[in-house]
């Protein structure tokens, strides 16, 4: 399972899914906050709400309150491990397949 796979997983729409990528993306350089993140994928405010309910659910995003007030945005660690299990196995059942 790539990262196209996973971004399926977020939403069914092709352009959804684009904004998705960006949107994992961008947060691989570190912690965002909300405006940083929109300004930057060019998401409006619906789009950046529906997008971080549906990575949540999922386990791909998590956020808190940093030291100065602002609201930070950031991969989940156990999100993001649990995708890279999923593409590990997805990789092994090929493998074993193809013997």
């Amino acid at each position: 399972m790539g990262l196209q796979d996973l971004c399926k997983l977020i939403s069914p729409h092709r352009k959804t899914q684009e904004k998705a990528r960006e949107f994992i993306l961008f947060l691989r350089e570190g912690p965002m906050t909300k405006e940083e993140i929109k300004t930057e994928v060019g998401l409006s405010e619906m789009q950046f709400k529906s997008l971080v309910k549906k990575m949540r659910e999922i386990g791909l995003l998590s956020g808190r309150k940093m030291g100065d007030g602002t609201y930070k945005y950031y991969l989940s660690y156990e999100g993001f491990r649990m995708w890279l299990k999923m593409l590990r196995d997805t990789v092994y059942n090929l493998l074993e397949r193809r013997d």
